[in-house]
């Protein structure tokens, strides 16, 4: 008697895509481009911003256009987005959430000495606006809280600003961040409070006497005999 195997009936693998932030990248699990073809989905972003994508490689779509931050936004990737064997995906939504402003320099480093009367800069990691940004800044000495004015600054991204008036010296200084910093690219606010600690420079000491103290003594007014 003929035996037979069974016959397999081959089920088509599903195409699937998954999306990553920093860059905006969606990866599909098929190639979805021939070898050397550089077209791509149309896919939207509300709020609407003009964006270019390109293949990282045949399965791997990237977003090269930095958005505006502080935005939160809805990525739509319409039906009809075929891989090469023919499968078939669906409208893909996903949310992509671009965070508030966030410091990551400041000028002079808390380590160092601050002068009396210092030029603080904060760098951020987007456009700020100094007037809607410095009255929410706190310099401090104690419970005493200082009176800050803007200074000229280098980058759309940095917040420069001195006390009005000078510190004590040899003083522990505190710069307070509180929560919710507006941004100038959009809407959403920082979600986090931060403060640096500083110390203002001493009053001037001689630390080693010994040469004033040798020429100030009855011995040094003697003359030197070889």
């Amino acid at each position: 008697m003929l035996k037979t195997r069974p016959s397999r009936a081959l089920a088509k693998p599903c195409l699937e895509v998954s999306l990553t932030t920093q860059p905006v990248t969606l990866t599909f699990s098929q190639p979805m481009i021939p070898i050397g073809s550089r077209d791509t989905p149309v896919l939207t972003l509300d709020p609407p911003v003009p964006a270019t994508w390109i293949w990282r490689d045949r399965c791997t779509l990237v977003l090269d256009t930095e958005l505006p931050r502080a935005t939160r936004y809805k990525l739509t990737l319409p039906q009809g987005a075929r891989s090469l064997d023919g499968s078939e995906l669906g409208t893909r939504e996903w949310e992509v959430s671009l965070a508030g402003p966030s410091v990551y320099q400041v000028t002079p480093a808390p380590s160092a000495r601050l002068e009396l009367q210092p030029t603080l800069r904060l760098a951020f990691d987007q456009k700020i606006d100094p007037e809607a940004l410095l009255p929410l800044v706190r310099l401090r000495v104690g419970r005493r809280r200082y009176a800050l004015q803007a200074v000229e600054r280098a980058t759309p991204c940095e917040l420069a600003f001195r006390p009005t008036l000078p510190l004590p010296r040899d003083t522990r200084v505190v710069l307070e961040l509180p929560a919710g910093l507006p941004s100038q690219e959009g809407p959403e606010r920082s979600e986090k409070a931060r403060r640096f600690d500083f110390r203002t420079i001493a009053p001037l000491r001689m630390l080693r006497r010994g040469l004033l103290e040798w020429l100030s003594s009855p011995v040094a007014s003697e003359p030197l005999r070889i």
